[in-house]
């Protein structure tokens, strides 16, 4: 069954491959024999379909990524073979001007980056580093003109990750980045209502 999936999953139609992913994504959040099977068979395929050529596609590409990182030793699997730098591409944006990635893209993709930064070490600083480009994420222009919750909950998590960490530095650099975003973004939103 796995096989054939992958074979879906990596074919032209993006509506196959999509159905494909979510049949992986199903199999794999329940039997940790085929997240393995996965991770010796599969690995390359997924990281060629970070390829944002179709967004619901991407979108399952990153849960069943999320899935597989779930153990964290897959974590550094996936970062020796690229996959920050991948979802790093994916939080900076569409190469489409004008056309942004939806929130649930944005979602997981922060909540990858939450598995990462915390089964790391390396990686802790990562944050601190990257706050303006997290802050960003607010500035996207949306249809609706509201972020989603389940967004704004993943990046405060990401931040929340540095701020338990105890050296003051990294917390003043957070707190000094992120807090006038934070306060911008709460008042726009309360005066629109």
């Amino acid at each position: 069954l796995i096989r054939p999936m992958f074979h879906l999953y990596q074919g032209n139609s993006f509506r196959l491959a999509t159905l494909a992913a979510i049949t992986l994504c199903s199999l794999c959040f329940k039997i940790r024999e085929i997240q393995q099977f996965i991770m010796q068979e599969g690995l390359e395929i997924i990281l060629q379909q970070l390829n944002p050529r179709d967004e619901d596609l991407l979108q399952y590409t990153l849960q069943l990524l999320k899935y597989l990182m779930s153990v964290p030793q897959n974590i550094q699997v996936f970062l020796g073979k690229g996959v920050l730098k991948r979802i790093l591409e994916i939080l900076e944006g569409n190469s489409t001007p004008g056309v942004y990635y939806s929130d649930e893209v944005l979602t997981l993709t922060c909540q990858l980056l939450i598995m990462i930064v915390k089964n790391v070490e390396e990686y802790k600083v990562w944050v601190s580093d990257r706050a303006d480009l997290i802050m960003s994420l607010f500035d996207i222009p949306r249809p609706d003109k509201h972020m989603s919750e389940a967004l704004v909950a993943e990046i405060m998590n990401l931040f929340l990750e540095k701020l338990d960490e105890t050296e003051k530095t990294r917390i003043d650099a957070i707190g000094a980045k992120s807090l006038d975003g934070f306060i911008r973004k709460i008042n726009e939103d309360s005066l629109r209502v």
